[in-house]
């Protein structure tokens, strides 16, 4: 049989056609892998930055956790020393003894001097941390923190701003000791547990 025009004709026409389908679908498979390889990739990159954002959270909240810590020890101390010395006139009051004004001065001294530039200075670097939780999205804990300093700051001030001779009470010092330990820890529950969720 001779090879007529139409012959070869439709055999071009077939081998195009099959060309051009083959060509869009080339093209089509192409598109969708290449949607799917930026799709991957910015989900990879979101997830880095996740976790660089995570990253970032956890310093700052570890960084005021040590800075709070400080000012904590620090308002211990003063609790603990006036505590000790409302134990000191509880006993003499108890011995029927009286106190000279000398003895109620060196008392007082023994907690007053905690109340200087050293306390000052760790009570607003641990106000200072509140932003700080705050920008770590911490808010709960620094609502809490807001809480302990305030409630450590009063006690501060009860013991500073009553006069020259003023010594707290045995029940005063145990109720404000309690009272800052209570906000204490739920100002590190709070802290913990967010931690614990980064």
């Amino acid at each position: 049989m001779p090879v007529t025009w139409i012959d070869i004709a439709d055999s071009a026409v077939k081998i195009g056609l099959g060309g051009i389908i083959g060509g869009i679908a080339t093209v089509l498979v192409g598109h969708q892998k290449n949607k799917h390889e930026v799709s991957l990739g910015h989900r990879s990159a979101e997830r880095e930055k996740q976790k660089e954002l995570r990253a970032n959270r956890r310093r700052l909240v570890e960084a005021a956790a040590t800075s709070i810590d400080s000012f904590f020890r620090l308002h211990e101390r003063l609790a603990m020393q006036a505590g000790g010395s409302a134990a000191t006139v509880q006993k003499f009051k108890s011995e029927n003894n009286e106190l000279s004004p000398e003895k109620v001065k060196e008392l007082r001294q023994r907690f007053i001097t905690l109340c200087g530039d050293d306390y000052f200075d760790g009570y607003h670097s641990a106000r200072t941390q509140i932003a700080m939780l705050k920008l770590a999205s911490a808010t709960e804990a620094a609502d809490a923190l807001t809480v302990a300093c305030r409630t450590a700051v009063n006690y501060r001030d009860l013991l500073t701003s009553n006069g020259a001779n003023f010594i707290p009470t045995v029940d005063q010092a145990k109720q404000s000791r309690r009272e800052f330990r209570q906000k204490r820890e739920v100002f590190e529950d709070t802290l913990s547990n967010y931690y614990a969720q980064l």
